[in-house]
């Protein structure tokens, strides 16, 4: 079962289109769940090959999907958290994090608690989950990242992930670049990561620890 809602951030003028999975049991009891929270360009539901409904079904979790406009997405004004220089990604992370999660906790029944809620990106919005999860270290317990595209700013994010690691996050991350996975595996076993581990690009793998 889904629910669609349109939150308005006034910092960015814009609306944030936020599709939430409910699990089957949903309606039948009053109880609070666990959430993933993902943060992308898009709609991952409707991407076949992620099979993120079964894999939220399997693991009784709702799944809050939070994507932009195209306005927002074509201009690239979220996702590059190492340039920011208008300050958008951090309104975002601020209108995440101080509007849409309390929102989606009173309405949807979902703990408050950070070791009931993870957060996940993909792609070229996996270094915005990235950055979520350490700018705001008391509100989610696992970071995944999924297929993660850093090339770009592959020196920003090592060192950013060497000065700013949170042990107690659980790190699980999937991407293709063997070598680059490698180095981020020797980081966080250097800096005493809780938990940590490098898939394939296999969602369903990497989300196995919800």
């Amino acid at each position: 079962m889904f629910d669609n809602i349109k939150i308005l951030s006034e910092g960015l003028n814009a609306s944030f289109k936020v599709t939430i999975y409910l699990p089957d049991d949903y309606d039948k009891t009053d109880k609070t769940y666990k959430a993933l929270y993902i943060v992308g360009g898009s709609n991952p539901f409707l991407i076949p090959t992620y099979s993120l409904e079964e894999i939220l079904k399997q693991k009784n979790v709702i799944g809050i999907s939070i994507y932009p406009n195209l306005e927002i997405k074509k201009n690239n004004l979220l996702f590059n958290v190492f340039d920011d220089k208008f300050g958008f990604a951090k309104i975002y992370e601020e209108f995440i994090i101080n509007k849409i999660k309390p929102l989606i906790e009173t309405k949807y029944r979902v703990t408050s608690e950070a070791k009931g809620n993870t957060i996940l990106g993909y792609k070229e919005t996996a270094i915005l989950a990235y950055s979520l999860s350490y700018h705001y270290t008391n509100q989610f317990s696992e970071l995944y990242l999924h297929d993660i595209m850093i090339e770009p700013f592959k020196k920003k994010f090592m060192t950013d992930l060497m000065s700013r690691f949170d042990p107690n996050i659980s790190f699980f991350f999937s991407m293709q670049a063997a070598d680059t996975a490698k180095l981020i595996e020797e980081r966080l076993q250097m800096f005493g990561a809780c938990s940590f581990k490098w898939y394939s690009n296999n969602l369903a793998l990497l989300l196995e620890h919800l």
